[in-house]
């Protein structure tokens, strides 16, 4: 985990200076985002870097979300982040009541991110979708496809290596990592997709982790590497056995 913040923070630092070596204006680079993510448990399958696991379902259409809890306790303030239906950045603030699904004010197209900004930590898992369809009363919802980001119990935020870039004049990608954060006697391909508005999801690196070699990999891009706004990133991960975690994340300068 020491590493993993390591690499964290020198892709922050490596963002402002290649920002500034290309002359992209300081207090424009002090808008970049960093997305960051793990998968606790991939078993050799493709599946997607976020904490819920499996696919992640991107939404067609811009949609009312809902914010519940699988813990009738959970009451506190949710920051909610992601795109509108004009893909403009959003963020809407809603409080949980338990296992009772709340409407997120606004409407979205996108959802990249969800913080917890209460007092007390989640004692249940979160989940913000775009149905409050909930047969069991229990606040899951009932059809996986529909769950657009997923806070664990206790981690206050999400984990989720996907992004989409807003509207508007794009960005730069300055870098990624990826790691075995459960270290079996495995070993995993990583990749990392975009999809441009409107096409299919493009390959645009690939890496190989080993438990016994290369468990963790880091690469900055000089020049960074353009991204058009409406563009879809997300990071893939298969592995050789069942139950191993892999984190991943990126950095987007705005342009």
């Amino acid at each position: 985990m020491k590493r993993i913040m390591f690499v964290f923070l020198m892709v922050f630092i490596t963002s402002s200076l290649m920002a500034q070596t290309m002359n992209i204006p300081v207090d424009t680079c002090a808008q970049s985002v960093w997305k960051f993510g793990e998968n606790p448990d991939i078993d050799q399958t493709v599946e997607d870097i976020w904490d819920y696991g499996g696919s992640y379902t991107f939404m067609t259409t811009a949609s009312t979300l809902y914010i519940s809890s699988d813990n009738a306790g959970d009451d506190q303030t949710y920051s909610i982040q992601g795109l509108d239906a004009d893909w403009e950045l959003q963020t809407e603030t809603v409080t949980a009541s338990g296992v009772t699904f709340v409407a997120v004010d606004g409407t979205w197209l996108r959802v990249f991110r969800v913080k917890n900004t209460g007092t007390t930590d989640n004692a249940g898992n979160i989940y913000v979708s775009d149905d409050n369809t909930d047969a069991g009363g229990n606040g899951i919802p009932d059809t996986v496809s529909n769950i657009k980001a997923f806070v664990r119990i206790g981690k206050n935020q999400t984990l989720m290596a996907i992004y989409t870039v807003p509207a508007g004049g794009g960005g730069y990608w300055s870098g990624w990592f990826a790691s075995l954060t459960n270290k079996k006697n495995a070993f995993a391909t990583v990749n990392i997709y975009m999809r441009p508005y409107g096409g299919v999801f493009q390959i645009k690196e690939t890496w190989d982790l080993a438990a016994t070699g290369s468990s963790f990999v880091h690469r900055e891009y000089d020049p960074p590497q353009l991204v058009a706004g409406k563009t879809d990133i997300i990071v893939r991960a298969t592995t050789s056995i069942d139950d191993v975690g892999i984190a991943a994340g990126f950095d987007v300068i705005f342009r």
